[in-house]
């Protein structure tokens, strides 16, 4: 075996010794090794790195590898060139080690190889002898676990297709902010410095955030820990409802849309809506006139204490009265987040013709539990959509996209807890705490959600 190939072989199985290191540099100065492996200028990188960082590395053999790959921009024209070749060029050179021994200078745990490695299109790939695939984009920083079968993924992107293993002995990542369970699936995390986020592809995942209950993870979903920040861009107003005392509801966006609190009772968990004629009222002044004209998004936490009801079924007044419930919305034709009696939640948008577009909550709700709601309008793409707790369901679908919205005029306020105070129709009050009530002018990915909805 050539001492390159030896040596980049001993990279990827653990930390070089300070003699290796200063020989592998050397070969990689030598003109005929260059031609043979200029697609290790990133390898350059991390061992000049590594040498630097040496005095602080412990001085004995670790079975843990470490993969730290950095984008550089080149100083050179006809680098773009061989990097577009990059993976190419380490993967025959890899893998023709590789395959000469499979398990041989590999990182051993109880005599079985923990997992190998290549590199592909500019990615690190780690393989497990049950087929277990792991891949690392560039820039991503991964430790090969020191306990049970898994990594810990300390930032950037990573994407597992794990084999079906047993239920005792389930492949694992870590990150700083939870820890990712599964016996055979796919799935994608991706590690910031605030927050880790799951995605999901196919089976299901025991995602426990740190310091939290665990929970599952369905093929679809996405869940999030940490402490992110919450999206700002195109925010038209944002109650917080946090003050804990008097008659305002402040709008924290900066834009002026507060609003005046007419009932609800302050508490430490917000402001608590009891029915009856507890509201906030806003003025629809400015942006919030004219929001529902375009794409928006509305956002609110919600625990309800009561669902709603009609003590006389045959009272067809009383059932168009109380029978659902207002979160925030905005009056005339009332759209916005609503809760059924049936404790299905909705997001419902009117069309011109005063046709409803209503995306609804598969699950129902429990009293006592709060919700993180999301309602979305893609008027570009003729959708209405609802996500709760960050995972968002199927839209309802528009005759056809860009259809104009229901005219709305002055007198139809932006109400909070509320549709109609003292009407002898559509009240639909709120029974419950409201709280971080949120109105864009455009339509929140998937990742904002979840980001709002994990957001303190």
């Amino acid at each position: 075996m050539h001492d390159l190939d030896r040596l980049f072989a001993a990279w990827l199985a653990g930390p070089l010794s300070e003699a290796d290191a200063v020989r592998l540099r050397d070969l990689l100065c030598q003109p005929e090794q260059r031609r043979r492996w200029r697609a290790l200028a990133d390898l350059e990188g991390a061992l000049a790195e590594r040498g630097a960082a040496k005095a602080a590395e412990p001085d004995t053999a670790s079975l843990v590898t470490t993969r730290r790959l950095r984008s550089r921009p080149s100083p050179r024209p006809w680098r773009g060139w061989w990097l577009a070749a990059a993976g190419l060029m380490l993967a025959l050179g890899a893998g023709w080690w590789l395959q000469r021994s499979p398990d041989a200078d590999l990182p051993q745990r109880d005599g079985q190889s923990v997992a190998r490695g290549t590199i592909v299109d500019g990615a690190v790939e780690l393989r497990w002898p049950d087929g277990t695939v792991a891949r690392i984009a560039s820039a991503g920083r991964v430790q090969v676990s020191p306990v049970g079968r898994g990594l810990e993924l300390q930032a950037g992107e990573l994407a597992v297709q794990a084999a079906v293993q047993a239920a005792e002995h389930p492949f694992h990542v870590g990150t700083p902010h939870a820890l990712t369970q599964v016996v055979g699936t796919r799935f994608s995390l991706r590690c910031a410095e605030a927050a880790t986020t799951l995605l999901v592809e196919e089976g299901t995942v025991a995602f426990t955030p740190a310091g939290g209950p665990m929970r599952t993870v369905q093929a679809g979903g996405r869940a999030l820990a940490g402490r992110p920040i919450a999206p700002s861009g195109g925010l038209v107003a944002w109650w917080p409802l946090g003050d804990g005392s008097g008659t305002t509801a402040r709008d924290a966006s900066g834009q002026g849309h507060d609003g005046r609190i007419e009932g609800p009772q302050w508490t430490s968990s917000g402001l608590r809506f009891a029915g009856d004629d507890d509201h906030i009222e806003v003025d629809p002044v400015g942006a919030l006139a004219t929001v529902q004209e375009g794409d928006y998004s509305l956002a609110a936490w919600f625990r309800p204490e009561a669902l709603p009801s009609v003590s006389d079924p045959q009272d067809p007044l009383e059932a168009r009265r109380d029978s659902l419930s207002v979160i925030v919305g905005r009056t005339g034709w009332t759209l916005g987040l609503h809760l059924r009696a049936d404790g299905s939640f909705f997001m419902q948008h009117f069309l011109a013709d005063r046709s409803p577009r209503t995306s609804q909550s598969a699950d129902r709700a429990q009293l006592g539990r709060w919700y993180h709601l999301v309602g979305v309008v893609d008027r570009t793409r003729g959708e209405t959509s609802l996500a709760v707790d960050g995972v968002l369901g199927r839209p309802a679908h528009w005759p056809a996209a860009g259809v104009a919205a229901f005219n709305y005029g002055a007198k139809d306020h932006w109400r909070i807890g509320i549709s109609t105070p003292g009407g002898a129709t559509c009240r639909w009050p709120a029974r419950g705490h409201i709280r971080e009530v949120r109105v864009y002018g455009r339509v929140l990915t998937a990742d904002e959600i979840l980001r709002l909805a994990a957001a303190p």
